[in-house]
Order: structure tokens, then sequence, then C-alpha cells
């Protein structure tokens, strides 16, 4: 914002100042009913802090800009890279001073450009000051600011006078320092809210009160962390380390937020659990408790039994449909099975009833004959090639949807029935 390339001398306004501010107004502190709040204050002088620094400045270190006129000399020379002191520019002379009597005329172009620039910047940090008054005074209700009334100007004070009228309001009380200490012990929920918002919150109180220890901080913060699951071996792991580390809350964030990417990245290779809804058609066993009574919820084998058995329904319901659409032959042999092989003279047909009455049945093939010799009878219960979709539990008298014909693979013994 300076040029002394020039002889012209043009000041800043104070539009191009607000523009390097990033706040350009602040919320109200105070109220007609209620004086302002240690919240309203903070938050006031935090934006003033700032504004004050995005106006570039030598003086100083050169890096925090004009912030000197809010946070003080020993704040800025604590924040500052190497420990340099603000010193505020003074009012210039009115005109460029000579070395001697007898300068050259580089000595008179440099005693200019020095004066030149002592009164550039003495404008910019006093405009600055200027700015960051007005905005305060705006913000500050008019019951809090009468000590600085007159009739003729209105408010007359500086900004430090403004400042220092606020400190009264930066005392916290008693109930203000307990809900910080119940805010900060508050427990944290790893399932829902993530470790660095937790632990903003606990550094969010150590600022408001820094009266509380580093070493209590720290102890109550890993009883916190720890009281959530994944976190035994990290609390085995800080347990070891030294004393002087487990008293420092910057090993502390750093050491249990790598614990917590590691127990997040866990979590995700871990397969997913097993529930009824993760399968087809499980809403049909879904049912609703009756409200009188207490239920015991259900283990994690009734679910997978539950759930299996549902897929298992669904499964055979697809399987039925399908074949139902696709098929051609009789309507009741609507299964998806192969092709049957050529059928003999006798076979592939519908028993009679006193054929059926020597036969077994099984639901993938049918009709077989009882009692053959050397084997065990072919029944839904006991074959050994059922297709897709058998059901163990069909018989001849309930089919349950399987095959009605005589199995074509037992002609010999058709022939002693049919007296071939």
């Amino acid at each position: 914002i300076r040029n002394t390339s020039t002889m012209s001398y043009m000041p800043p306004t104070t539009e191009e100042l607000l523009n390097y501010m990033p706040f350009k107004e602040l919320a109200p502190i105070g109220t007609e009913t209620n004086p302002p709040t240690w919240e309203a204050v903070k938050d006031a002088i935090t934006k003033l802090a700032s504004n004050a620094r995005s106006v570039p400045s030598d003086r100083g270190d050169g890096l925090l800009g004009h912030s000197f006129l809010i946070i003080g000399n020993d704040r800025y020379q604590e924040l500052s890279q190497n420990n340099v002191e603000f010193v505020p520019p003074t009012i210039p002379a009115p005109g460029p001073v000579q070395p001697h009597n007898n300068p050259s005329y580089a000595q008179i172009e440099e005693s200019k450009r020095i004066h030149r620039v002592s009164k550039w910047d003495y404008q910019v940090y006093h405009l600055v000051s200027v700015i960051l008054k007005r905005m305060l005074l705006t913000a500050i209700h008019k019951n809090y600011k009468q000590q600085f009334w007159t009739d003729d100007f209105q408010y007359v004070c500086t900004l430090d006078q403004l400042l220092a009228s606020l400190k009264k309001y930066q005392i916290k009380t008693s109930k203000e320092l307990t809900d910080n200490k119940s805010k900060m012990l508050k427990p944290w929920n790893a399932s829902t809210d993530t470790i660095h918002a937790f632990l903003y919150r606990i550094q969010d109180g150590r600022r408001f009160d820094p009266s509380i220890p580093e070493e209590t901080c720290v102890r109550e913060t890993v009883d916190i962390i720890c009281a959530n699951d994944g976190f035994s071996t990290a609390y085995e792991t800080w347990q070891s380390k030294p004393d002087t580390d487990k008293v420092k809350w910057d090993v502390m964030v750093q050491h249990f937020t790598d614990a917590d990417h590691t127990r997040l990245a866990m979590m995700a290779l871990r397969p997913a659990p097993v529930t009824p809804s993760t399968f087809p058609g499980s809403a049909n066993i879904a049912t609703t408790p009756d409200s009188s009574t207490t239920t015991t919820p259900p283990t994690e084998n009734e679910q997978l039994h539950k759930a299996m058995a549902a897929m298992t329904k669904a499964l055979n319901k697809l399987t039925n449909t399908s074949s139902t659409a696709s098929t051609t032959t009789s309507s009741t042999n609507n299964n998806n099975r192969p092709p049957r092989r050529g059928n003999p003279t006798n076979g592939g047909r519908i028993p009679t009833s006193a054929e059926a009455a020597t036969m077994t049945y099984c639901w993938s093939h049918g009709f077989c004959v009882k009692a053959r010799e050397g084997q065990e009878d072919h029944t839904s219960a006991t074959c050994k090639q059922a297709y897709v979709g058998h059901k163990m539990d069909a018989t001849a008298t309930n089919k349950l949807g399987g095959e009605s014909r005589i199995c074509n693979s037992w002609r010999p013994y058709w022939r002693t029935i049919n007296g071939e």
C-alpha cells in the first residue's frame, strides 16, 4: 500500500485499508437488558486483532502488521519471531530534516524519502487505529460507553481507553468456570464424533480457563478417550511413555490422533455385521414386538439362521417363478430341472392310484419303485441328486409343487408293475 517512488504523497483512504481487513463489523457487545459477556468481548478483540494484523507494517518483525494496537507490546514480542519490539511511529516533522547545513543533492533526496516514509507510516498507523475504534464503538451498546460521551463531540476516547473499559467484562464468573469444566468433561462418542472435534472442545475449554494445569487436562482427556472401544492398545503404549511425556498436551494429541487413525483403518477392514436386512426377502421375517411384553434381542446365530432361511425362501420363489414362465410342459411340472432323458413306453407319465400306492415319492424325480433290491427307497428326504429348489418334506400327498410323473430312471421296475 506504500508508494515512495514519487515525490507526491497520497495517504491511503479508509476504504483502501478496509479492503485489507477480513471483518468489516463486529457483533453487538451488550444489550439493553444484558451486559457484555466474556464471549462477546473475546470475539470482538480477536476480530480486531485480525484486522490490525492484516494491514502491513515494516515495524517490529514485519509479520504481525499493526496488531500491536490491540494486543499490546508484551504480547507482540511474545508472538514475534525474534522477540522484536513494535515501536509506534511518532508525528513526523513538518518537512525533511537535513543532516547539516550544506547537504549534497543525494542527501537532500534521501531526507525527503525518509520524511515521506515516516509520514506514510504514521498516517496508516493513525487510520488503522481510527477504523478499529469506530468498529468497537459501533458494537458496544450505548449503556456501556457513557463515560466517553461529550456534548461537543459525542464519544471522545482513544482505542486503548475503549479496550480498557471492557476489561471488567473479561472476568469470568464462578458459574462460567464450572460450566466450562463440565463441558470439557463431557464424554466423547467415537462412533459419532471425530477425535479432532473432541480435542478442539477440550482445547477451547483450556483457552477459556488457563488456570487448569496442563497435566490435569492431559490425564482427564486420556480417560475420556479410552472410555471408547478400540483404544486399549493405545492406552498401554501411552502408559509406557516417560512421565515427562505423559504431562504434555501436544504429545498426547499426537499419540491418540495416530491411534484413532489406526482404529478407523482397522474398522474399515472388518466385514459388515450380518443382519436380516442383508438378504433378499428378509423384510418378510420382520415382526412387530408386542409393546406389552419384553423381548430378548436375538443372538447373532439366530439372526444368521433366520436370514439364511429367508434367503432360501426367496431363492426358491424366484426359481419356481422363472421355471413357470419358461416351461412348455405340463403345469404340474413347474420346476427348473434339466430335460428328462428319453422316456420309455410307460415312463414319464402320472401313475395311477394303484401304482402310486406301491411307489415312493421324490420332489425332484417324482414317483419311484419302492423296496428296490440292494438300494434304499428314493424319497424327497433321501434324494442324492436333488435339483435346485428341492424340498425335503415333499410327499406324494403334498408334493409342494414337485414332480408328478414316474421317474424314468427305474424302467425295469415298472414292467413288473404294469405286467410287461
